[in-house]
């Protein structure tokens, strides 16, 4: 008989992409991130859950961001229920314990060099991560019975628990970091045709890894746009050879292994 072995970890993951592929593409990145934050780890032992139907469409097209323009009141509300919402979502998650981490999927929708001009993370900061830790610090605030709340975190647990809401953004978007599994991009190339644009591109991105970090909506560029995601991040995705760019997944796995949390609970699945 085979027993099933408690995960270590559990990872609430949460991207505003809403196809078929999003999860699977989301998961593959972050269990090969978590290779390179802890390269000993079991990752059989690392849950990685789905957020509830709320959750999800409180993520999707970050529609917890919200517009300074445009839309009116009713759709300034609107986007202020859906971040109420992420943020209640994510807290009751992280008080859970130590071992539940949120990887929080956001497209930059702005290049690396120009990242400091981005303003979703700062929208993130506002809107979801600071109402996160106001919760984290008085869960009765939110909860329907204060009697029955998790007890409030304080100090360096605190500060752990923020840690663990992790913010995956790469720039400009997914495609920047999916396009970089070449060999797998060249063999859709083949299947499809081989369009002179896409094989021009493939040549240059192989000769500059560093250029999809740069391309303004990169996946309307070129013809292999969104369709092959799945294929790009589940085919021996070279997370090795992106984090080494220092880019934009280099700073989400730096983010990774930045939780004292999450090291903790990945060195626990060796046992």
């Amino acid at each position: 008989m085979v027993v099933a072995t408690a995960p270590c970890v559990n990872v609430l993951v949460i991207t505003e992409d809403s196809g078929e592929q999003a999860q699977p593409v989301l998961k593959a990145v972050l269990r090969a991130a978590i290779l390179l934050v802890d390269p000993d780890c079991d990752t059989s032992r690392v849950a990685f859950e789905p957020p509830g139907n709320q959750a999800k469409l409180a993520a999707r097209a970050n529609a917890w961001k919200a517009r300074p323009h445009g839309g009116g009141r009713g759709t300034a509300g609107a986007h202020r229920d859906q971040a109420v919402m992420l943020s209640r979502s994510i807290a009751e998650w992280l008080l859970r314990g130590s071992r539940h981490v949120v990887c929080q999927h956001f497209d930059a929708d702005q290049t690396w060099s120009r990242r400091a001009q981005a303003d979703t993370p700062n929208a993130h900061t506002r809107n979801i991560a600071e109402p996160v830790a106001a919760i984290l610090a008085d869960p009765a605030s939110v909860a329907r019975d204060p009697k029955a709340a998790r007890a409030a975190l304080q100090g360096d647990d605190l500060e752990r628990a923020r840690g663990r809401l992790i913010e995956i953004v790469p720039h400009y978007s997914i495609e920047s970091w999916l396009y970089q599994n070449l060999s797998v991009a060249r063999n859709i190339c083949a299947e499809i045709g081989q369009p002179p644009d896409l094989v021009a591109q493939l040549e240059a991105w192989t000769a500059n890894r560093g250029q999809l970090d740069e391309i303004d909506g990169l996946k309307d560029t070129t013809p292999l746009g969104d369709r092959h995601n799945r294929r790009l991040a589940t085919s021996a995705w070279p997370a090795a050879e992106v984090v080494a760019i220092g880019k934009s997944f280099a700073m989400a796995v730096q983010r990774m292994g930045a939780s004292t949390d999450l090291r903790t609970a990945l060195a626990e699945t060796r046992a």
